[in-house]
C-alpha cells in the first residue's frame, strides 16, 4: 500500500494535507480438507507483526492490531 491523503471524514485530521506512509499487508492463510465434510484453515494476520495505519471504510484510520491468529474447524452436514 502507498500514500493517500487523509479523507475530510477523518476527525482528527479533517482538512489537512498529510500523508500515510507505504506499508505491506501480510496475511497468511492455510486450509486443509480433512474429509468430504469438514475442514480446518490457520490464518495468521499481519505476519511481521508492522504497527502500519489502515485506512478504514469512511476515511477513519485505525493503527494496525499486531500480529492476530485464528484457527477454524468447519464441518458441513
Amino acid at each position: 500500500m502507498g500514500s493517500r491523503p487523509a479523507a475530510t471524514a477523518n476527525v482528527l485530521l479533517a482538512n489537512q494535507d498529510y500523508h500515510l506512509g507505504g506499508y505491506w499487508d501480510t496475511t497468511l492463510s492455510a486450509c486443509r480438507n480433512l474429509n468430504l465434510h469438514s475442514y480446518r484453515r490457520l490464518q495468521v494476520r499481519d505476519l511481521w507483526n508492522s504497527r502500519y495505519v489502515d485506512p478504514d471504510v469512511g476515511g477513519i484510520d485505525h493503527p494496525s492490531l499486531g500480529r492476530r491468529y485464528a484457527i477454524q474447524y468447519e464441518y458441513r452436514f
